[in-house]
């Protein structure tokens, strides 16, 4: 059952994705795109090889490299 309350939480005290989730990470370096843990979202956001990061489940765009 899914708990729509954590959910709730997590998006109104700034958690963008609750736990277990995924994430797609696409480089800017030639790798191919992988998918993580959205609790690594901090980390690949300050990876430089990183250029987006999508929500795994939904396609929507979570972080994008200027």
């Amino acid at each position: 059952m899914k708990n729509y309350r954590s959910e709730w939480l997590a998006a109104c005290f700034g958690k963008a994705l609750a736990p277990g989730k995924t994430v797609i990470a696409y480089f800017n370096d030639g790798h191919e795109p992988a998918e993580y843990g959205a609790d690594l979202l901090p980390l690949l956001a300050t990876d430089n090889t990183v250029q987006n990061i999508i929500d795994g489940y939904t396609g929507e765009l979570i972080y994008a490299r200027r």
